[in-house]
């Protein structure tokens, strides 16, 4: 249910950004307020906030990544919520 809404508020928030500026699809972040500040990497992961930065900055990192990637960080947040 909460994942539902944060995607609910990641497209109503990318609609939000003017239609003319130009090239800003898929470059608008939206991070709604956490319980914890442990959930904000998870939350830039699903919005694949990684993925754009490897592509745009030619970063060495390996795509896809591995099935365990942050699930470490996962956990802790989990712990701390």
């Amino acid at each position: 249910m909460i994942y539902l809404a944060l995607r609910f508020l990641a497209n109503v928030c990318s609609l939000s950004v003017p239609t003319t500026v130009h090239d800003c699809c898929g470059q608008v972040v939206c991070v709604p307020d956490c319980k914890s500040i442990y959930r904000v990497p998870l939350i830039l992961e699903d919005q694949k906030v990684v993925e754009f930065f490897t592509s745009r900055l030619g970063l060495p990192l390996p795509t896809p990544r591995p099935r365990k990637f942050l699930m470490k960080w996962r956990d802790l947040a989990d712990r701390w919520c």
